[in-house]
């Protein structure tokens, strides 16, 4: 995701968030939060916009992020498919069945690249889902997963 496209995802959670939305954007934001790892990836990067008094970090662990995600406006969670009820649910890869490994305290840049902060920890075929911040998951191999789960491609590379 460009710099400039991470802006404008922030921009469009902090609309969402805040209760805006409309049958279009309801779709829209269905759409592009198809997957737990892209919502928890969604999550993480409002976490980091909404915390730019602790340099844009995202949350120090999973106690911290549920807190976060319950505070949040339930339409608006609703809007990408997460019921406040059944948020530890939303931490287990309906893929490999098991917990995803989150990246914590993932510092981003106002118009930093989305950054890889959700990993499954088995995989299906060898094959692992990662999800950024903002919208957006990979399919990956082994070899890029240790590359994203290290860190190496936080500067966009």
């Amino acid at each position: 995701m460009s710099r400039n496209a991470l802006v404008v995802a922030a921009v469009c959670l902090s609309t969402m968030f805040a209760g805006c939305g409309g049958s279009t954007a309801d779709s829209m934001f269905a759409k592009a939060a198809d997957t737990k790892a892209k919502r928890l990836g969604t999550l993480y990067m409002q976490f980091q916009v909404q915390n730019m008094n602790h340099r844009l970090r995202g949350p120090s662990n999973q106690t911290e992020f549920e807190e976060f995600i319950r505070k949040q406006n339930a339409e608006g969670l609703a809007r990408i498919g997460v019921d406040k009820d059944k948020i530890a649910e939303l931490f287990v890869s309906s893929r490999d069945n098991l917990p995803f490994k989150i990246r914590w305290e993932v510092q981003t840049f106002a118009r930093g690249p989305a950054q890889p902060v959700v990993f499954e920890q088995e995989g299906v075929d060898g094959n692992y889902v990662v999800g950024f911040t903002g919208f957006l998951e990979k399919e990956v191999d082994r070899s890029e997963y240790d590359r994203l789960w290290s860190g190496a491609a936080d500067d966009g590379s």
